[in-house]
């Protein structure tokens, strides 16, 4: 994989698909404690129920293991590009950088972050990369 690709991969994991699955965890344990619930009460628990109650439960188990999944792998992605940009020995590099594909920010936002213009960064974060493919 190419300095690019690994940036690039980390890049596509956006912050918010990420905030997106925490918020389906946390949807997926409020579901657990509803069940929960459901079953503390003194309802008549007919065999129907009760097999509705396990097949939510194991449809919420397969969703989270994906999430999980998903979660883990996006994680990786990013220590990969975190290690990649550990790489360089310019300051001004790293942070563009890290700035463009660990924190996901725009071109204009990374121009202010470093008292630069958005043309200025652009260039910066292709020398970067650059030399990254020249040194990997």
């Amino acid at each position: 994989m190419t300095a690019k690709d690994i940036l690039n991969a980390a890049y596509k994991r956006s912050h918010h698909r990420m905030k997106a699955h925490e918020a389906t965890m946390q949807d997926i344990a409020d579901l657990e404690g509803m069940k929960q619930d459901l079953a503390n009460e003194r309802v008549a628990h007919t065999s129907d129920t009760q097999q509705r109650i396990l097949e939510m439960q194991e449809r919420l188990l397969d969703h989270q293991e994906a999430f999980v999944s998903e979660i883990k792998t996006s994680y990786d992605k990013m220590r990969a590009a975190v290690r990649l940009i550990d790489k360089l020995d310019n300051p001004r590099w790293k942070q563009v950088l890290t700035c463009r594909y660990i924190a996901q920010m725009g071109w204009k936002k990374i121009a202010e972050e470093m008292n630069s213009t958005d043309d200025a960064v652009r260039v910066m974060c292709t020398r970067a990369i650059e030399h990254l493919e020249a040194i990997q």
